[in-house]
């Protein structure tokens, strides 16, 4: 039975710097991909309007590349998501929705407030539910992020870098430079063993039954 995998990112573009690789992998194998973001990254533009369309339609473009099946926006405020019952029904209603057996998110351990706060929402949104999550990481995760299960991208890192170049709002942020994706990629490679990796924390993560 193919996986049902829910991403969630606090702006556009999060997921596929943490996790792109990956998500590439779970739609290439069947598995059914849907991307939730939370927000549209747009407080710090001096046209709010104009930015969020515009990010919205590179999220969108982005998740088609990537194989993913659906694709929705929570309409929360950036900067302002805050891990309370607004954000975990925002996040509870997919989760019931669609069933996911994968969920990747955020890492708690992260210095934005809105990647931080999604985190905790996440995992309570996933309360008392058989659900693996899985934590990513982004520019602004905290050094103290300790990645224990690791997926090898060596065949999909064409794909992650293609993917963030479609995010052309951000082109001039230091961060989505290839060569700092690549790098970040490789170490989470050479560390766990294979050419190029992401890296997730876990939260929950069950094993198949014997």
């Amino acid at each position: 039975m193919a996986s049902k995998v829910i991403a969630i990112g606090a702006h556009p573009d999060d997921i596929e710097i943490g996790a792109a690789g990956t998500i590439k992998k779970f739609a290439d194998s069947g598995a059914e991909v849907t991307f939730l973001i939370a927000s549209f990254g747009e407080s710090s533009h001096p046209s709010p309007v104009t930015q969020r369309e515009q990010r919205k339609k590179e999220s969108i473009t982005s998740a088609e590349y990537l194989g993913v099946k659906q694709i929705y926006f929570l309409d929360l405020c950036d900067t302002k998501i805050e891990h309370t019952g607004t954000t975990v029904n925002a996040i509870e209603k997919y989760i019931n929705l669609l069933e996911p057996n994968f969920v990747l998110t955020h890492t708690k351990e992260d210095g934005h407030q809105d990647h931080k706060n999604l985190a905790f929402s996440t995992i309570s949104a996933c309360r008392r539910k058989k659900i693996n999550i899985l934590h990513y990481e982004t520019p602004s995760t905290a050094q103290t992020f300790l990645p224990t299960l690791y997926s090898d991208i060596s065949n999909t890192i064409q794909y992650k870098l293609e993917t963030l170049k479609m995010f052309v709002s951000q082109n001039h942020k230091n961060y989505l430079d290839p060569e700092v994706i690549k790098g970040l990629s490789k170490y989470r490679g050479y560390t766990s063993g294979s050419e190029y990796a992401e890296g997730f924390e876990v939260s929950k993560f069950y094993l198949n039954d014997f």
